[in-house]
């Protein structure tokens, strides 16, 4: 197989977003399981700080997802701002990468 360097681009950041979108649903999980089943043990939630930044970095869709799924984060102002504009930040990333991505291709 002979790929171009815009296939690999595309290839890898496809395998970057899904990572990504992966730790953070699986981090929302956890802080929710933490929350909910383990009040008097000593584990560490979760900070909100962490959760906005694996947001910040492209797990947006991982997040949505898992606040639906677990309930968890729905009613914190902060969340809601924050996903909402960092939804039309990573549509307008996404389709300019891809844009220069084709356009500069080999």
């Amino acid at each position: 197989m002979n790929f171009q360097s815009s296939e690999i681009a595309c290839i890898l950041l496809g395998f970057y977003m899904i990572l990504v979108n992966l730790v953070t649903f699986f981090a929302f999980g956890y802080d929710k399981l933490v929350s909910s089943f383990a009040q008097n043990k000593n584990y560490r939630r979760i900070s909100e700080k962490f959760l906005i930044r694996l947001i910040k970095v492209g797990g947006l869709c991982g997040a949505k997802c898992a606040m639906i799924i677990f309930n968890h984060k729905t009613s914190k102002q902060s969340f809601q701002i924050n996903s909402d504009s960092l939804a039309i930040r990573l549509c307008n990333f996404s389709l300019i990468s891809l844009y220069y991505i084709a356009r500069y291709a080999d």
